[in-house]
């Protein structure tokens, strides 16, 4: 049986103190508060001419790589916290706390990393299943956070499971609050290159008050969002969720591209034959709302736009609506136009609007237009992200995985190892959802 043990755990603290004693959080940040520590897996294979990597060179490696790392990312060695804590004597910046939001402690507390081995089970073994079944071990090579410590947990967990023939698993955990996916993938490919021994090759930047809004207006708030309800005769919420790793050729998004006009992004017109797709094995009636909600990065949506450096949460969440009836009998150029229309429309105002929202009413209502149902659709992540750079020395990971995904309508799209203009996704569904998904003959072989 596989598993997995823990050997050693460690703090990681940055080689040099942080330059500042507080760090103000913008309201996309604050409203990432009750999100779990997202999670990610990336498997290394020990070179064919190694001999086998020793765990303790990689841990060594990695270890002293990170320290250096968080010298330039040090929010996350910091820790979140509530606003009673600041001291403005003590803490120095304005960071807005005396408005009763929490705010970052820039204390160099560290991050945590986790040494293992992974028993029972081998690298070759995964790698021959292309890392598609998602194994029960998976769950354990990346720390989860339990609920109630989303807030006091550091901001960043890492785990390194080594396997008897050298190759690894580097499992990150780190929090929402502190950055979203963009900059996760940017602090990963300058870890990467500094294990290398590499100078940065974008330095980051650290200046949220880029994203405070100065007297927020509930005028100027609103949403471009539908709370979209499921029909509840139909709900296939109380069934097992099914996780699986899809992957579409080049070959096949080229033929899905030309299906949907050949105008639009592969990204667009993959995300239009996904919807579609899932729609029909959901089984919608054809009066059914149904909704796809897109997680827009908006560092060039600001005034001035926001540099591509940018550290923290510079996204914002809306969503493309259209009756089921609609998607079943509109060609899928119809659909991706539709999809890209909604980003289009994600201009200054619109992102203004949104933190307008959050800072008037909140995050809530946000939620319940875009959380998770039986009619909504929303993928995180990306294949635009350089998963494959996160080289550390050893060559880049031959996968990368997601441990768990609990929500029905979640997909997480990344570049395929496969090459240029592949794509895989992890998806999650109810299983019987997922059955007819995948007996849709024109799904993966378009």
């Amino acid at each position: 049986m596989a598993f997995v043990r823990i050997t050693d755990r460690h703090v990681v603290r940055p080689a040099c103190p942080s330059p500042r004693k507080s760090l103000f959080l913008s309201a996309l940040d604050i409203m990432c508060t009750s999100i779990p520590h997202n999670r990610r897996i990336l498997f290394y294979k020990a070179p064919a001419d190694s001999g086998g990597m020793r765990h303790s060179e990689v841990v060594s490696r990695l270890k002293v790589a990170l320290s250096e790392t968080l010298a330039h990312f040090w929010p996350l060695a910091g820790r979140i916290r509530p606003s009673s804590s600041f001291n403005r004597e003590v803490h120095g910046d304005d960071v807005g706390a005396g408005d009763g939001r929490v705010w970052l402690e820039c204390n160099d507390a560290g991050a945590e990393l986790l040494e293992a081995r992974v028993e029972g089970i081998s690298f070759a073994e995964l790698e021959a299943t292309e890392f598609a079944e998602m194994q029960p071990l998976f769950m354990d090579l990346v720390p989860w956070i339990e609920p109630p410590q989303f807030m006091t947990a550091p901001p960043l967990h890492v785990q390194i499971s080594s396997f008897a023939c050298g190759s690894f698993a580097l499992g990150i955990a780190h929090s929402h609050v502190i950055c979203d996916g963009t900059s996760l993938w940017h602090f990963l490919t300058s870890w990467a290159e500094i294990a290398r021994g590499e100078e940065l090759s974008m330095k980051p930047v650290h200046e949220r008050t880029l994203q405070r809004i100065e007297n927020p207006s509930a005028e100027k708030a609103f949403l471009m969002a539908e709370n979209v309800q499921e029909n509840k005769q139909h709900s296939t919420e109380e069934e097992k969720m099914e996780l699986k790793v899809l992957r579409f050729s080049r070959e096949a998004v080229n033929k899905i591209k030309e299906k949907a006009g050949g105008n639009r992004s592969s990204y667009e017109a993959v995300c239009a034959h996904v919807w579609r797709h899932v729609s029909i094995a959901r089984g919608h009636s054809p009066d059914q709302k149904l909704s796809f909600i897109h997680v827009v990065n908006t560092r060039t949506k600001t005034q001035p736009p926001l540099s591509a450096a940018y550290f923290g949460n510079a996204a914002m969440w809306v969503s493309t609506e259209a009756m089921a009836g609609e998607l079943m009998e509109e060609d899928l150029s119809t659909t991706a136009n539709r999809l890209h229309a909604t980003v289009k429309a994600c201009d200054y105002r619109a992102w203004n609007g949104f933190l307008q929202w959050l800072e008037v009413h909140g995050p809530d209502e946000v939620f319940a237009r875009c959380m998770l149902n039986g009619v909504r659709l929303r993928p995180s992540s990306s294949a635009r992200f350089n998963v494959f750079g996160v080289d550390f020395g050893w060559g880049s990971p031959v996968a990368v995985r997601c441990p768990c995904m609990e929500l029905p309508g979640k997909v997480t799209f990344f570049p395929s190892p496969a090459g240029f203009g592949s794509m895989e996704l992890t998806l999650a569904l109810p299983a019987s959802v997922m059955r007819q998904l995948l007996r849709q003959p024109h799904f993966l072989h378009p």
